[in-house]
């Protein structure tokens, strides 16, 4: 397995890295991620026929790290966008739903996002009650959405729901499709710019080609798409753990305690050892996982095991930058405590802790 970036792919490194730090000053992080579209960055892993780069994995991967490590909100967006509905669609969408989604989506008309939780953030399956029913060539969704991190007439969604009482399907629906109704944005700790909201579908009709795959693929397809963005999480908990450990040289080399820098003292460079260790891992699992995929492998177990390590010790290697810069870690000025809010954030829509380790045993022992 090479790590090494090709010829093209450490030019796309550059790319991005210069397009993330011009872009930082813009609050409109959902605009950022819009912006991708002129670099072709929205369509990085799209097939050329649909005018897309045709890239592999590890190259979307790239991506996300470099704007993970300027700005982790805009990272999560355009993982979102990309994993959990342009690719899907791409994927299980009829010729016609491609049509009308792929172009918009392509271009950043229109930002993706999956609408599977009900109630609660996360996946969980057995909580869905939005239905679907088919009535001549459209189907009528019912229900309510929770924690859908898109908003507005702008944005495409992934939708599931029950077309049966044990069989769950996908669809894609435009985000300002009539009975479909927004509720108002989520105040959120972390991953400031990230528009959080509730929807209600009320005999929401779509055409029956927007259904994705066969009824009841639902599950494949969220399980399938939600593995890729596995991979996608992984790097941005990465990415916020070597900004937290830059962030702490900086501070320690500058500190000046007993008449040198704090990490001349054994204790802090113990604690910038382990940070530097456990990002550094992150990161090559991330990549690993990404690499299976390339080459055609299962990467679903690989992608959750960099997810769950990156998530696990991203807190700690956060909680130790904070202890590093001391009182200065707690306050706004040296943005460290985002850090931490915005480490927090990434596992509340895929779940965190105790979730993620049952998730791989279970991948394990299957």
């Amino acid at each position: 397995m090479d790590f090494q970036f090709t010829e093209e792919q450490a030019l796309l490194s550059q790319s991005i890295r210069e397009f993330a730090a011009e872009s930082l000053a813009q609050e409109d992080k959902y605009q950022v991620v819009k912006d991708l579209a002129d670099m072709d960055a929205l369509g990085i892993m799209a097939g050329e026929e649909y005018g897309g780069l045709a890239c592999d994995c590890t190259s979307f991967l790239i991506c996300v790290e470099e704007l993970a490590k300027v700005s982790p909100v805009t990272a999560f967006i355009y993982a979102g966008h990309v994993c959990l509905a342009l690719n899907v669609v791409e994927k299980y969408g009829a010729e016609q739903a491609r049509r009308a989604f792929l172009p918009a989506l392509l271009s950043g008309a229109k930002i993706g996002a999956f609408a599977c939780a009900e109630g609660k953030p996360g996946v969980d399956y057995g909580l869905i009650t939005t239905t679907a029913r088919l009535e001549g060539e459209s189907y009528i969704l019912n229900g309510a959405k929770s924690y859908v991190p898109c908003y507005g007439g702008d944005s495409a969604l992934i939708v599931l729901a029950r077309t049966a009482e044990n069989e769950l399907s996908a669809f894609v629906v435009d985000g300002d499709a009539d009975g479909l109704s927004w509720g108002g944005a989520q105040a959120m700790m972390g991953l400031s710019g990230l528009r959080v909201c509730d929807l209600a579908l009320d005999n929401v009709a779509i055409p029956a080609a927007q259904l994705l795959g066969q009824p009841g693929q639902g599950r494949q397809i969220a399980a399938e798409a939600m593995a890729l963005h596995d991979v996608a999480i992984a790097m941005i908990a990465a990415a916020l753990q070597e900004t937290a450990l830059v962030k702490s040289m900086t501070y320690g080399a500058q500190r000046v305690q007993f008449g040198r820098p704090i990490s001349r003292f054994e204790a802090i460079q113990v604690m910038l050892g382990k940070m530097k260790m456990n990002s550094e891992a992150a990161r090559l699992l991330a990549y690993k996982a990404a690499a299976l995929k390339d080459d055609g492998e299962d990467f679903s177990l690989a992608a959750s095991v960099a997810r769950g390590f990156a998530q696990s010790t991203g807190e700690q290697t956060v909680l130790d930058a904070m202890q590093i810069h001391g009182g200065y870690g707690f306050s706004l000025d040296l943005g460290i405590a985002p850090l931490l809010t915005d480490m927090k954030g990434i596992s509340l829509f895929h779940g965190g802790g105790q979730s993620v380790i049952l998730d791989i045993a279970q991948k394990t022992v299957a």
